[in-house]
Parts: structure tokens; C-alpha cells; sequence
């Protein structure tokens, strides 16, 4: 806990792995985040955790998803929600979660947060890598 206040951000997920120990670790590690009011960056790996607890990021506004289309589906499935349109599940997600913001990643890429949303339709590569998201956390 003593070195959280020194991050100024928290990215979870890229390169974390799926191990019960790094979960329960990780799952640990949220809350002091939350408490010390440090901006998370949730990907890849840290998304399959809130699949499995979204009370973890749940109505923390400093909280940033950034799913892909697979990714945003399991998340949308485990809140509850139907998955529609990339941009309203997207948005639907945000709003259940409490404001969280969601960058939903795809051919359009959406953001949403609270009662606002933004999308990009420039294009970019024909073929998106895998670890796109890592950077972009």
C-alpha cells in the first residue's frame, strides 16, 4: 500500500496473465487505487478480471475500459446488459458501471462516459495488431 500514492496512474491488464494468485493480487491492489484516487487503465487481461467482479471499478469516474469488440461483449454479458451496437453497448456499460469511461475499440472506435460519447471513424491500419491496446493504456 505505501507505494500506490506514488503512481500517477495504474495500468492493469497488458502482459498480467490469468493466474489465480495475479488475480487475487490485482483484485487486492484495486481498491488501495480507488482509495488513493489514482486514474486505472483497465486492458486485455484486467477486463477478463471485472468480468469475474465488475464491484472493482463500479462507479470509480477515474476508471478507463478499453475493451475490444470480444472483450466489450463479455463485459457487457457480465453486467447484465444485451449487446447491441458496438456505441450503445459501449455507452450502456458506462452508465451501469457508474460513469465509468469506456473506449470501446473497433472499425469505429467509441468512447463513452457519463451522458457523453465520441466516436472515430479515421481510418487507420487494414489489420489491427494484437498489443494495440497496450499502448493505448
Amino acid at each position: 500500500k505505501e507505494w500506490i500514492p506514488k503512481f500517477d496512474c495504474l495500468i492493469v491488464g497488458p502482459g498480467m496473465g490469468r493466474s489465480k494468485a495475479m488475480l487475487a493480487t490485482v483484485a487486492k491492489v484495486l481498491p488501495s487505487a480507488r482509495q488513493a484516487e489514482i486514474p486505472i487503465v483497465l486492458d486485455a487481461d484486467g477486463l477478463f478480471l471485472l468480468t469475474k467482479d465488475l464491484d472493482l471499478i463500479a462507479g470509480y469516474e477515474k476508471a478507463i475500459l478499453t475493451p475490444n469488440v470480444v472483450e466489450l461483449q463479455r463485459l457487457a454479458h457480465a453486467a447484465g446488459l444485451p449487446h447491441t451496437s458496438p456505441e450503445e453497448t459501449a455507452c450502456n456499460l458506462s452508465h451501469k458501471l457508474g460513469g465509468v469511461t469506456i473506449l470501446s475499440k473497433g472499425p469505429v472506435d467509441f468512447v463513452c462516459c457519463k451522458n457523453s460519447s465520441l466516436s472515430c471513424t479515421e481510418e487507420g491500419s487494414p489489420r489491427r495488431a494484437g498489443g494495440q491496446g497496450d499502448v493505448l493504456a
